[in-house]
């Protein structure tokens, strides 16, 4: 059985806890000569500094998200994607010279 975090404790081998807040933010588009405003909204989580060097490797890459909850706690758990593996040689249908005919 899995034991829930507890903010409050110290546990051995951890780091302090440090706060991060939710950050979200509304964005307006005016359009149809400003007569209309197309509304979206951006969430986002900012990375403390202490954290940047462990990060720095995985800039510029796609991660797969997948978000849980328990109780009073967020897991928010980032996997990179595979690179996409591209052929050595394309095929004849691929290929700028022409089929040869039969």
């Amino acid at each position: 059985m899995m034991q829930a975090y507890q903010p409050n404790e110290a546990q051995e081998g951890d780091c302090p806890v440090k706060l991060v807040r939710i950050q979200r933010r509304v964005s307006r588009k005016r359009y149809l000569n400003s007569k209309r405003v197309y509304e979206y909204e951006r969430v986002s989580l900012h990375i403390p500094r202490k954290y940047h060097e462990l990060i720095k490797p995985f800039l510029n890459q796609d991660f797969d998200v997948s978000v849980a909850t328990e109780k009073d706690i967020i897991v928010i758990t980032l996997t990179p994607q595979k690179p996409v593996q591209h052929v050595e040689s394309p095929s004849y249908k691929t290929a700028l010279e022409p089929r040869p005919e039969t």
